[in-house]
């Protein structure tokens, strides 16, 4: 009996630190999981795809305009009076005399606006223009999100390595000091050099504090970014099979075409044109249609008519002409035309600068190709010193801290080769970016 309950504590102790275990392991993400995460958390989004939803409802709404409005109106009113009444020929007042009527109608109106001077087909145009402009922006913020997740992972991964390799630095100006404090007290090394090991040690120390508080920075803004808690552990690991070492096309060719930001402009642009285009129109007369359908009935007594009753069509029309207004349209012409003249020159500014920029960006995308493929072999000759080094190592020609050295500088030949490498895959995201292409390509 005494057994089986060990076997059963046994067995609970078990799995409460499997458990345990399992709670404490670090939450592994790649980089498509944190950009697709962070689409699916960022608030700027969620604004985004509710301004979009509302500039449809206000495009229906507008078109809306284009039909005839139908309206149904009915009215009953009864009145009951006494009335007192004195002539000036008989001089006999008639007191209560008694007065109703009741009457009664029921009418169906259609109304239609024949004709505004086109305001309501630019009005319909101007919305269709805000839609595009608000799936542009949207595109925008989350092209935004995009290029901000793949650029704090990589400075925190670059973050990451180089903290551990300022922990082996550490490791081994530490060790060295050490030696050298030993000969020290043999009288093999002067206090010099003991000072100059312990400021070493000192300097690389704080090396790796700044590298290691750089990389906690980065993690708390990575999972800000994510709405990841705090408190949880992460553990990132790039995973992506694209080749960011080949970037098919860098020309300027449909840019303008392609480009979110150069889009936006030219649809602003659009719009302007447009109230430009509808300010013209309040120069112009409008014609209003009506068609009416109804019924009506009175009926009052004493009257020499006791009984009043009609049923008919009504059609007409209402021509309305605003021949002065206090130059009030001719003042919004003039605003409409200075707005459509800076937002042309604003599309122009935003096609230089992207252009500009793409130039740019393409440039240091060829520079870190190039510079990734001397490191790559620069990384061959370290490897092959390496190789030597520890031939003769194992032979006792050096020692362990020589050794080390090499090991070292292998590691971080390693490190720079991945961090031109992750800096090529962020001017190549850029790039795409740039030509209006991220998400139809990667995501």
């Amino acid at each position: 009996m005494i057994k089986m309950v060990r076997k059963i504590l046994l067995f609970f102790l078990l799995g409460g630190c499997v458990l345990c275990i399992e709670a404490q392991s670090p939450l592994k993400i790649n980089l498509s999981q944190a950009i697709e995460r962070a689409l699916d958390k960022n608030l700027n989004i969620k604004i985004s795809n509710r301004n979009l939803e509302i500039s449809e409802h206000q495009l229906h709404h507008a078109m809306a305009g284009w039909y005839p409005s139908l309206q149904l109106n009915g009215s009953w009113r009864a009145t009951q009076s006494n009335t007192d009444i004195q002539f000036v020929t008989d001089p006999a007042p008639q007191e209560g005399l008694a007065s109703e009527s009741l009457n009664k109608a029921l009418r169906l109106d259609l109304n239609y606006m024949i004709f505004n001077g086109l305001g309501r087909f630019y009005q319909s145009q101007k919305l269709k223009t805000q839609r595009e402009s608000s799936e542009v922006i949207r595109r925008i913020e989350i092209e935004n999100i995009i290029m901000r997740v793949i650029q704090v992972f990589f400075n925190l991964q670059t973050a990451k390595e180089l903290s551990e390799y300022n922990q082996l630095v550490l490791e081994r100006t530490r060790d060295n000091f050490s030696r050298v404090e030993i000969k020290n007290r043999i009288g093999a090394a002067s206090d010099l050099d003991l000072l100059n090991a312990q400021l070493f040690a000192n300097n690389d120390s704080s090396q790796w504090l700044t590298s290691k508080y750089a990389y906690e920075r980065l993690e708390d803004e990575f999972k800000s970014l994510l709405q990841i808690d705090q408190s949880e552990q992460i553990d990132i690991f790039w995973f992506e099979s694209a080749d960011y070492t080949k970037l098919t096309d860098d020309s300027l060719e449909n840019l303008n075409a392609s480009n979110p930001q150069i889009l936006l402009a030219l649809s602003e642009l659009d719009r302007y044109a447009i109230e430009k285009k509808a300010a013209y129109t309040r120069f112009a007369p409008m014609l209003m249609g009506n068609l009416s359908y109804g019924f009506n009935s009175n009926e009052s007594t004493p009257s020499v008519v006791l009984f009043n009753e009609s049923i008919g069509l009504t059609a007409g029309l209402t021509l309305s002409w605003d021949l002065f207004d206090g130059l009030k349209r001719k003042k919004a012409l003039e605003v409409a035309k200075l707005s459509y003249e800076n937002s042309s020159y604003k599309q122009q500014e935003a096609t230089e600068k992207v252009r500009l920029e793409y130039t740019q960006k393409a440039n240091l995308y060829h520079q870190t190709i190039q510079l990734l493929e001397i490191q790559q072999q620069s990384m061959i000759l370290v490897e092959k010193r390496l190789n030597n080094a520890t031939v003769l190592f194992e032979s006792g020609s050096i020692d362990a801290f020589r050794h080390r050295e090499y090991q070292l500088e292998a590691i971080q030949s390693k490190f720079k080769a991945l961090d031109l490498e992750r800096k090529a895959a962020l001017y190549y995201y850029d790039l795409q970016r740039l030509r209006g292409t991220l998400l139809i390509e990667h995501f």
